[in-house]
């Protein structure tokens, strides 16, 4: 009982200790790392695992993730991956469609409407398809074309879950490539490629657990705060960057400038490619 107690307080101890601090202390919890101080703070990887679970649980219950409902910006990058992938993959889960009411996205094959009629009639197996309509039974077509019948065949919602379930891993997947951005930013600075990615945890844990109150904000009062939620992360994260990385203002404002357009792109790249692998294995 007494260790239960002392763990008990311990976590709370740490708690308390992280959370204001993430909250309102920009770039705080990283220096704490950095410099050694670090049992009396959450773990900075768990703690954003954490975070990111539970936004995406409030995000995929009720309404919240309906494409219609004006969401946060991470929302709004993950529309425009599935839109970029549908264009350049046959694996599009915006076009995964089987009300007839609901407009369909044709993926571009000339051989798709025909499959699409196969599938209709319960023509799924693979070598059937390719001679139905005359190509060969190469290792390409075999793989190009049971995609398109998974892809003709598939059910919007049910992929859509599974989609949601995997985003807080993709987004996990993204912190390195963070971090890497930081150290070739800030490649003069002697810092620990591990401590540009400390901060890469800590800096999307703020992002995301700001997305916690947006979500609350807009599902239960209605107030369009996206603009003044965009200018917070701003300032949050120019101030961050000066304190983990102490450089002037004007210098830490460019980067910012800079680094965000290089990890909207890189970021982009990455997650139209994880949806793409996330239906290969689906």
């Amino acid at each position: 009982m007494s260790d239960l107690i002392t763990g008990f307080l311990s976590v709370d101890s740490r708690f308390t200790n992280s959370i204001p601090a993430l909250l309102f202390k920009p770039g705080f919890l990283t220096t704490q790392f950095i410099d050694g101080k670090r049992n009396r703070y959450l773990n900075p990887v768990r703690m954003f695992i954490t975070i990111v679970v539970i936004y995406f649980l409030f995000a995929s219950t009720g309404e919240t993730v309906s494409v219609n409902d004006n969401r946060n910006s991470t929302a709004e990058v993950i529309d425009s991956a599935l839109s970029a992938s549908a264009q350049t993959t046959t694996a599009s889960p915006d076009s995964i469609r089987q009300n007839e009411d609901q407009p369909e996205f044709e993926i571009g094959a000339e051989d798709y409407p025909r499959i699409r009629e196969l599938v209709k009639a319960g023509v799924k197996d693979t070598d059937a398809v390719l001679d139905s309509i005359g190509e060969a039974k190469t290792f390409w077509n075999r793989f190009w074309y049971s995609e398109m019948i998974k892809f003709a065949a598939s059910d919007f919602d049910e992929f859509k879950k599974y989609l949601y379930s995997k985003l807080p891993w993709v987004i996990f997947m993204l912190m390195p490539v963070f971090a890497l951005l930081l150290k070739l930013f800030y490649i003069r600075n002697r810092i620990l490629y591990i401590d540009h990615l400390i901060f890469a945890f800590h800096l999307h844990s703020f992002v995301f657990l700001t997305g916690w109150f947006y979500l609350l904000i807009t599902e239960y009062i209605g107030t369009n705060v996206d603009l003044i939620l965009f200018w917070i992360i701003v300032i949050y994260t120019v101030a961050a960057l000066k304190k983990v990385y102490n450089q002037s203002w004007l210098k830490t404002m460019v980067k910012l400038l800079l680094l965000s357009t290089v990890y909207f792109i890189a970021g982009l790249l990455s997650l139209v490619l994880s949806m793409f692998v996330i239906f290969l294995i689906w």
